[in-house]
C-alpha cells in the first residue's frame, strides 16, 4: 500500500477525478440557479399581467359610462351608479381584488389587493 501512495501516476488520476467532480458540482449549482431564476421571472410576469389586467378594468370603469363598461369573464364586477357617484367592486373567485369609488368625477378611493386569498375583501 505504501508503494501505491508514492506512485505519482495514481495521484494524478485521483486529482483529475476530484477536479472533474468539483467542476461537475459547480455546473449543477449553476444550472440550478439559472432554472430557479427563470421560474421566478415567469411567476413575476404572470403576477404583473394579472395586476395590469385588474388596473385596466379599474381605469375603464373610471373613464367609461355604464353602458360601455364590461369586464373579463374571470372577474365579477359589482357596480353602483348614483347621481355623481359610482363605485366598483371587482371580485375574482369571491375575493375582492379591486374597489374603486368615484365622486363628482374624482377618484376618492382606489383599494387594490393582490392577495386573492384575502377573505376580508
Amino acid at each position: 500500500m505504501k508503494k501505491l501512495l508514492k506512485n505519482k501516476r495514481g495521484m494524478a488520476i485521483e486529482s483529475a477525478i476530484m477536479f472533474m467532480f468539483i467542476v461537475f458540482m459547480f455546473g449543477l449549482l449553476l444550472s440550478g440557479i439559472v432554472m430557479t431564476t427563470h421560474l421566478r421571472v415567469k411567476v413575476n410576469d404572470t403576477l404583473l399581467d394579472r395586476e395590469l389586467e385588474i388596473e385596466q378594468i379599474g381605469e375603464d370603469f373610471v373613464h367609461m359610462d355604464k353602458d360601455n363598461f364590461t369586464v373579463y369573464d374571470k372577474y365579477e364586477a359589482i357596480t353602483s351608479y348614483n347621481e355623481n357617484n359610482k363605485t366598483l367592486t371587482l371580485k375574482r373567485n369571491n375575493n375582492t381584488v379591486l374597489f374603486v369609488k368615484v365622486e363628482n368625477g374624482k377618484i376618492t378611493s382606489w383599494k387594490y389587493s393582490n392577495n386573492e386569498d384575502n377573505k376580508n375583501g
